[in-house]
């Protein structure tokens, strides 16, 4: 194995220690009490940096900025016992444990008062300690905070309201339409340094828009703050319509209908990475109009201001196994009686392996094909003993545990396995039948538990199909419980050569084997490519009546939703993709190629549609010097969320480079032959072709050779099989 040197990825800087002391002179970070961390509580991350509620007190909430070096910050909007507004704050930590993480807070502050407007006086300042709280979070949006406030103890199930952009829990290369943009770093808390003791705390959202919360005071110098969503116009982060908000009570009982929120006024922002300005208007009686020069308090541990683009191995150490290229030795195909030597007619074998899946542990599936070595051409009856030319490929399903050095035979099946997936021990694959002289006549799906002798057929019921002349898997959801297919039947030719007719099927472990509507009024032919982990949703495409089968140029990306005819996916501009090659496990991302307009059909753009109709591009491949035209690729292989996508690409050259590739939102199209070699572990490989991706994306199949069914050499070649592993680096 290979490892490239770990190279941390660049960090905030921490606030400088006089600028928190400035607002609101009430975040402090002392030493306190922790207890003991439950097995199911997770990690905490930059991602955690958001807005929470409890749902049953919708009305009040939390704002948590987890900061760099494990810092953290809290601010609580709430209500007295009156329902008059009130907020708290405080500095904490992340404390990290082998069972989970706890964000302690061992002082919270509650302030009170400046009066709102030109007459603030941060002299006015009262600063009184209210109580402590601990934060646990059992995964990316829940979570647990437990507090002592105001003397009174209690416990809050928090739920995430928001998603920071380019730290919301999301995969370290992105989130599929949702760009981070140069700006998104200025999320954190801004004060002016004139009004120290008010503040507000900023939010770049994933979807683009910007959220605030500003920590004030009203008029009489009382506890006031206020909550905002805004947008970016020009320069300039406006918000339209700032809410306050009273009714609430501290603790029990609390109403979320006794909560009433008024129009306050509107705010507007110019920031950069470091200061800006503020000018606000407000409509409600008492506040007056005015402006503050800002400052920045904090900065969230993602992203950074300005965001820029990372490097593939900015965010992952990556690092290479070589898989075994055999199963064993070359041995005989038939065994000569003890004491003699093989004649020179007979065969050896070479177990040659095509690894196809990886799961999430680096558990590799794959098949070994027996290939002939020193193959003789001979009729039969020629010599006594003669193999049978059926025999000249045989297949089995293999796997190769985490650590292992040699693969293992699995199931009982040694003719024309074909692995689709693997999940917990059992195998989908497609069976193939072979003629006397090693043409494929046949395929039956096999859905195999390996722990045990329960192979299932996935076989036609009910003369639903026609005589089917093949049927074959061609994908399934992750736990294997559905699967989806086409069965056809030739119309001309011989020997499984020729036009066919194709019927598209769903199966289930529970329903078997059933008909997809094929919409055949309107499409010659329709195939499913993929279907959701729930069975509801299969992606597929279609070929319209009168357009050549299996041609991209004409061939249609629709969805199946039930039991209703396929519907052509489109995006929000009325577009059609036309090309489906690989889908996220909820079937709610569909990577493919769409036409870059109506007049020049030959023009396509790579890119991804999601379930609510937007749609992007993944950007040209950009060539090289040389050849300033973007390399054409396919998007092949992806990650069970969609968020990581594998592909190949071939330039203009004849013959054509080709090699693999990745795609993520935030690191775009990279070229992996090239992150390789800078880390000096690149094969000594003419290409490399992707097999395969773990559902997590963690672990790729990369291959030598381009063959998708197999080894189809009797040479006694190898292809060579690398598994690569991106160790995502902690932030």
């Amino acid at each position: 194995m290979f490892r490239l040197k770990r190279r941390h990825a660049p960090r905030l800087a921490r606030p400088a220690a006089s600028m928190l002391a400035a607002l609101m002179a009430v975040l402090l970070c002392l030493p306190g009490l922790v207890a003991a961390v439950p097995a199911e509580w997770a990690k905490v991350e930059p991602g955690h940096s958001a807005m929470w509620f409890d749902v049953s007190r919708s009305g009040e909430g939390w704002v948590l900025e987890v900061l760099p070096g494990d810092g953290a910050v809290l601010y609580w909007f709430t209500f007295d016992d009156d329902g008059n507004p009130r907020w708290l704050g405080g500095a904490g930590r992340i404390e990290r444990g082998e069972d989970g993480d706890t964000v302690v807070f061992d002082d919270l502050y509650a302030v009170h008062g400046p009066r709102f407007g030109p007459q603030f006086d941060p002299a006015d300042l009262v600063r009184e300690r209210q109580g402590r709280a601990t934060l646990r979070f059992r995964d990316c949006d829940r979570g647990t905070i437990a507090f002592d406030a105001y003397g009174r103890q209690g416990e809050f199930a928090l739920t995430r309201l928001t998603r920071t952009m380019g730290s919301g829990c999301r995969p370290a290369h992105g989130v599929p339409g949702q760009p981070v943009l140069n700006h998104a770093g200025q999320s954190g808390s801004w004060y002016e340094q004139a009004t120290s003791g008010q503040g507000f705390s900023l939010a770049w959202l994933a979807d683009g828009s910007v959220g605030v919360v500003w920590f004030t005071f009203d008029p009489q110098g009382r506890p006031y703050w206020l909550t905002g969503t805004g947008h970016l116009e020009a320069d300039r982060l406006v918000f339209p319509r700032l809410q306050s908000a009273r009714g609430g009570r501290f603790v029990d009982p609390f109403s979320p209908a006794g909560v009433e929120r008024r129009t306050w006024g509107r705010l507007e922002l110019r920031l950069d990475c470091t200061t800006g300005d503020a000018a606000y208007t407000p409509t409600e009686p008492g506040f007056a109009a005015g402006t503050m020069q800002l400052r920045r308090l904090t900065a969230l541990a993602a992203p950074a201001c300005p965001w820029v683009k990372p490097a593939l191995t900015d965010l992952y150490a990556i690092s290479l196994t070589e898989l075994p290229a055999t199963v064993g030795p070359p041995r005989l195909a038939i065994t000569p009686p003890p004491g003699t030597e093989p004649p020179p007619w007979q065969y050896g074998w070479q177990d040659l392996v095509l690894a196809t899946t990886v799961a999430d542990d680096g558990t590799a599936h794959g098949y070994a094909r027996q290939e002939a070595v020193d193959y003789i051409s001979l009729l039969p009856g020629e010599h006594p003993g003669f193999i049978d030319p059926a025999y000249r490929a045989r297949f089995q399903p293999i796997i190769l545990a985490p650590g292992a050095t040699r693969w293992e035979r699995t199931g009982s099946r040694s003719d024309g396995v074909v692995p689709i997936m693997a999940h917990a021990g059992t195998l989908l694959y497609n069976h193939a039948v072979f003629t006397p002289y090693g043409i494929q006549t046949g395929l039956t799906p096999i859905h195999a538990d390996l722990s045990g002798p329960g192979f299932v057929d996935i076989t036609f019921i009910d003369g639903r199909f026609p005589e089917p002349y093949w049927n074959q898997a061609i994908a399934a959801s992750r736990d294997l419980r559905y699967a989806v297919g086409e069965a056809g039947r030739v119309k001309s030719g011989e020997s499984g050569i020729g036009e066919s007719d194709a019927y598209p099927w769903k199966w289930s472990i529970d329903g078997g084997q059933e008909a997809l509507p094929a919409g055949r009024a309107i499409y010659a032919r329709t195939k499913p490519l993929c279907i959701s982990d729930d069975g509801s949703r299969i992606i597929g495409a279609a070929w319209p009546a009168g357009a050549a089968p299996e041609s991209a140029d004409h061939s249609v990306a629709v969805q199946w939703d039930g039991p209703r005819l396929p519907a052509e996916l489109r995006n929000a501009a009325g577009r059609t993709l036309i090309l489906p090659t690989a889908c996220s496990r909820d079937a709610g991302i569909v990577y493919g190629q769409w036409r870059a307009s109506d007049i020049d059909a030959d023009n396509k753009v790579a890119g991804f549609w999601t379930r609510d109709g937007r749609s992007a591009p993944t950007g040209p491949l950009e060539a090289s010097a040389e050849d300033p035209r973007g390399w054409p690729y396919v998007i092949q292989h992806v990650s069970a969320d969609g968020s990581l996508a594998a592909g190949e690409y071939a330039s203009h050259d004849d013959p054509p480079v080709r090699g693999a590739l990745l795609w993520g939102q935030d690191i775009g199209l990279v070229r992996l032959s090239e992150v390789l070699k800078s880390a000096g572990l690149q094969p000594d490989w003419p290409q490399i072709h992707v097999r395969g991706i773990s559902p997590s994306g963690e672990y790729l199949l990369l291959a030598s050779d381009p063959i998708r069914n197999g080894p189809a050499r009797g040479d006694g070649s190898t292809i060579h099989t690398l598994l690569l592993r991106l160790e995502k680096r902690r932030p």
